[in-house]
């Protein structure tokens, strides 16, 4: 897949740009949390590209799930100070989305500064993709650059309506992204082992399917493979099932010899912080007891497979890994990524934080590990080989 990049455009001076990124952010107290700027610090070269050429950039984004009005709690002042702190430069925090009082304060800004509009899910023009919406914002800007991979599964005003209105451009984080996983796409080095966990096992199972023709070997982990192993007869204690797949999987008979399950978990009779945990064979699991981690034997099992692969993808961690008496599974493979040379991409919001928190060395000293911006976005274009706001952006044959 070739998109229009934001280097083929003739002249960018004095040129306002809408750029839309994908600043949705974990807050904590009206700051980052931890390990949460991930994709703020990956589109930092698109925006600095642009000042660099003259351009007016104006920051569009979402932030949480309002649902189209005003949630104090989800004001994006706090992103736009912490931009500002990481350009070196001040950011302009507009207090609404469109509007008379946002068009006077594009009209009075200077090139080579940067705006930020108010979060664009506070108008519900965003979310149900209103021409209206889109072309207000479009109205705002001379281009349109998208760096918003990790919303590009998504049919938004800001995603898919805006191009309609004006010449669209991909930003260097969104090609990049797109050039990284077209390649696992078409021409992934063999063996290619793909890891998949996470909660829900309706939201993967499509790409499950993908991966069981495109990979040699899929690992699953995470509380979607509890629905799994109840398909396959197991018992799996009080630990969450999605009941209304199991027949479709039984139907689908997810046997195939390249599909890799825990053989041991790692139980506990609840879900916080302080109880008793229990190792044992996934056969012997009881019925008071919840499933939250992949067990020991389970990470050498994996780790083996992982040994022998030149390509790696992983989308979800292996168990409940934010309480450390569930985390051993996650780190596990984490460590088995540091010790391989196989290319790996990582997605997910969770799994890449993971990646970054327990790597031995920054993630900058693994040049064969992508960290990936998006998680559903990942997915979705790997099972479909592409998305709703790269369309717009495709390249003329």
């Amino acid at each position: 897949m070739r998109l229009k990049s934001v280097r083929t455009i003739r002249t960018l001076k004095n040129k306002r740009v809408l750029l839309r990124t994908d600043f949705n952010v974990p807050l904590e107290g009206g700051t980052i949390a931890l390990e949460g700027d991930e994709r703020i610090l990956r589109t930092l070269p698109t925006i600095r590209y642009l000042l660099r050429r003259g351009a007016l950039v104006i920051v569009a984004t979402h932030l949480g799930r309002p649902g189209g009005r005003v949630v104090p709690r989800y004001r994006l002042k706090p992103l736009a100070a912490y931009l500002g702190r990481q350009l070196k430069a001040p950011v302009q925090a507009l207090s609404k989305v469109v509007g008379p009082e946002v068009a006077a304060a594009v009209r009075r800004a200077a090139a080579g500064t940067v705006l930020m509009l108010e979060n664009l899910r506070f108008n519900p023009g965003e979310e149900e993709n209103s021409a209206t919406f889109s072309r207000t914002l479009a109205e705002l800007c001379d281009v349109y650059v998208n760096d918003a991979f990790g919303n590009a599964h998504r049919a938004h005003a800001s995603m898919v309506g805006v191009p309609r209105y004006r010449k669209s451009y991909a930003g260097l984080l969104l090609a990049e992204e797109v050039r990284v996983l077209s390649g696992l796409l078409a021409r992934p080095r063999r063996p290619m082992v793909a890891v998949i966990g996470g909660v829900k096992l309706s939201t993967k199972l499509a790409v499950i399917q993908t991966f069981l023709k495109l990979a040699n070997d899929l690992l699953l982990g995470g509380n979607l493979a509890n629905t799994v192993l109840k398909a396959r007869g197991l018992a799996v204690g009080r630990s969450p099932v999605e009941e209304g797949l199991l027949p479709s999987l039984r139907r689908l008979k997810l046997t195939a010899a390249k599909l890799h399950l825990p053989v041991d978990v790692i139980t506990a009779s609840g879900t916080t912080a302080g109880l008793p945990t229990r190792t044992l064979a996934v056969a012997n699991v009881q019925p008071d007891e919840y499933i939250l981690d992949v067990g020991p034997d389970t990470v050498r099992l994996f780790d083996a497979v992982l040994r022998d692969a030149r390509t790696i993808v992983w989308n979800g961690p292996m168990g409940k890994f934010e309480l450390p008496a569930f985390a051993a599974g996650t780190i596990g493979l984490v460590h088995a990524i540091a010790h391989t040379r196989a290319r790996v991409v990582v997605g997910g919001g969770e799994t890449v934080a993971a990646v970054r928190r327990y790597l031995p060395k920054p993630v900058s000293a693994y040049p064969n590990v992508y960290l990936s911006t998006g998680g559903g976005a990942m997915l979705k274009f790997l099972e479909h080989g592409t998305l709703p706001a790269l369309r717009p952006l495709l390249q003329a044959k």
